[in-house]
């Protein structure tokens, strides 16, 4: 044993060593891939190599991949080792991979330049599979959406064996909004016909873009690479040939598809630009409602603001609105809710404020007035809402406290408390006696703990009356599935939304599945969240379309289910 390592050792250094790099074609077409190789002919080790110099000409893909080979060839111990990267060249024509220095074994040796023609597609290259990137317009206003696709086309005759996962790049200049996202490649029922040639084709991506203030609008190219099965080209058909082995007659070949770059065109607005312009582009319909026509003095009402319509809901807000002095405003709250199948985006903005009138009499709440560009028409519109008047009456109820505010159940707890009587005492007595001094003390020891106590008795009859609505949230939500004039769908969804806001005592009952979603996230296990929000987005389908017929019967077995989950985990 020890005579034949030996003589593996003594050949190993009369055979000198070697270096050849290689590449396994240098003429290609436009989105061919090469491999190149450097082999370490009897070396310990393999090469070392920098590859700066090739980023410029090409793109790395894969490597370095390492390969081991050792043989005897004519009684000669011959061992190689093999370093390969596959590499996509980033322009057309004659380019270089530069002359290479590499280390091996602490010697150095330099090669050749080797060239590369990148030939352009010939025409059968391009009708076999292509990428484009398609909008449906190219020139825009500022805030106009912009609907891009990036789409695959696969000749008929031709088939992918895989394809890398495909990412949506990053999109400068513009505010995003997602419409569709495979999850897996799938292609459309119908074929499309180019120049008489019928193309599978797949929708890898889907987005909405809506251009904002930038120095550039561009949209740029995206690369993907694909495994394309080619079907070898028999000389002569054997009559005895089976069809089904046609998969032994095919090869695989890899390719790099690009999409081409996409420069945005932005239109100045016409002038003069409306003072009040908040930057909405679209078609808007606008409209108010008030809960309430007639209410007593000190009571609230909620006031809404409906914007309706198509366009750049998320880039502008609505405009404030100024009230009556008599009329007491919070803080507004914004909802939009989204239309899910459509393209454009289409939906509602609501804006809800709660108003409480101070004074009796007739309140006129003040007209909306809101400013858009029409992208159609190419015009300004002015839409305002329609004004409405409430009636405001006394509280003949309780006539000491008129135009004064109301007591919160709070307020009236602690005023019981404070309620204290005046005791009498006879002046012709000695006012100063031991008794007396003894109750002045122990009043002051009172007045002292007053506050403390006060506090701690507060707090532990709203805390217990706290946790008594947390409690009993399963219960109020299961209740109010009871109403038989609401479908299943609707009265699921207001189920699980009445249910969080007693559990997780929320400020209100205002809720939808991605509010639901963030809420629940991080508190429950993920299935779980997965789950629920399947649902609500089942319920918001059933109730707009026919296509959730099938589960009418069941929603709302399975959301008392999925409410019983979340309360053991909660």
């Amino acid at each position: 044993m020890k005579y034949y390592f030996s003589i593996i050792f003594l050949f190993l250094n009369i055979y000198g060593q070697s270096v050849n790099i290689t590449v396994d074609k240098n003429q290609i077409i436009e989105g061919d891939l090469i491999i190149l190789s450097i082999e370490a002919i009897n070396s310990d080790n393999f090469p070392q190599i920098e590859l700066n110099q090739i980023n410029k000409s090409f793109e790395i893909l894969s490597g370095p991949n390492q390969k081991t080979n050792i043989q005897f060839i004519n009684g000669k111990l011959n061992s190689s080792k093999t370093l390969s990267w596959t590499l996509s060249p980033k322009q057309n024509g004659q380019i270089f991979i530069p002359a290479l220095y590499i280390t091996v074994d602490g010697k150095k040796f330099k090669g050749n330049r080797i060239p590369i023609d990148v030939r352009k597609s010939k025409a059968e290259d391009i009708n076999a599979v292509f990428l484009i990137s398609q909008v449906d317009k190219e020139e825009v206003y500022n805030g106009e959406q912009i609907t891009l696709q990036y789409r695959l086309y696969k000749h008929i005759d031709y088939n992918i064996s895989s394809i890398d996962q495909f990412h949506m790049p990053e999109f400068p200049g513009f505010w995003v909004e997602e419409i569709f996202n495979p999850q897996r490649l799938k292609y459309q029922k119908q074929l499309e016909i180019i120049n008489g040639v019928k193309y599978q084709v797949a929708n890898l991506g889907e987005r909405a873009l809506f251009p904002i203030l930038s120095e550039k609008h561009i949209l740029p190219s995206v690369r993907i690479k694909i495994q394309l099965e080619i079907q070898k080209k028999r000389k002569q058909r054997d009559p005895f040939f089976d069809p089904f082995f046609n998969s032994f007659f095919t090869e695989t070949k890899a390719k790099i598809l690009n999409s081409k770059e996409k420069k945005i065109n932005i239109k100045p607005f016409p002038k003069p630009i409306p003072r009040n312009f908040y930057g909405a582009v679209g078609q808007f319909q606008i409209d108010a409602m008030v809960d309430l026509d007639t209410i007593k003095i000190n009571e609230g009402l909620t006031y809404t603001i409906l914007l309706k319509g198509t366009g750049n809901f998320n880039l502008f807000t609505l405009p404030e609105i100024i009230f009556n002095k008599s009329i007491e405003s919070f803080q507004p709250k914004d909802f939009f809710e989204k239309d899910e199948f459509r393209n454009d985006i289409t939906g509602i903005k609501k804006r809800e404020y709660i108003l409480i009138p101070r004074k009796s009499g007739e309140i006129k709440l003040p007209t909306v007035e809101f400013i858009y560009f029409d992208n159609i028409t190419e015009s300004w519109k002015i839409i305002k809402t329609k004004p409405f008047t409430i009636v405001v009456e006394t509280d003949n109820s309780n006539p000491n406290y008129k135009n004064k505010p109301k007591l919160v159940n709070q307020e009236i707890e602690l005023m019981d408390q404070d309620i204290r009587y005046i005791h009498t005492f006879n002046l012709s007595k000695p006012i100063i006696t031991t008794g007396l001094i003894s109750k002045i003390y122990g009043l002051s020891l009172i007045l002292i703990l007053l506050p403390f106590l006060l506090n701690r008795f507060t707090s532990f009859r709203l805390k217990t009356k706290s946790n008594r609505k947390i409690k009993g949230a399963m219960k109020v939500a299961f209740r109010s599935m009871n109403d038989k004039n609401i479908s299943n769908f609707e009265l699921a969804s207001n189920a699980l939304y009445i249910y969080l806001n007693a559990k997780l005592t929320l400020n209100s009952i205002n809720l939808d599945p991605s509010s639901v979603k963030s809420l629940l996230d991080e508190k429950i296990r993920p299935e779980l969240v997965a789950q629920i929000y399947h649902l609500l987005k089942l319920c918001d389908e059933g109730q707009f379309s026919t296509g959730s017929e099938r589960e009418v019967s069941s929603i709302l077995d399975n959301m008392k289910q999925a409410i019983r989950e979340i309360d053991k985990e909660l």
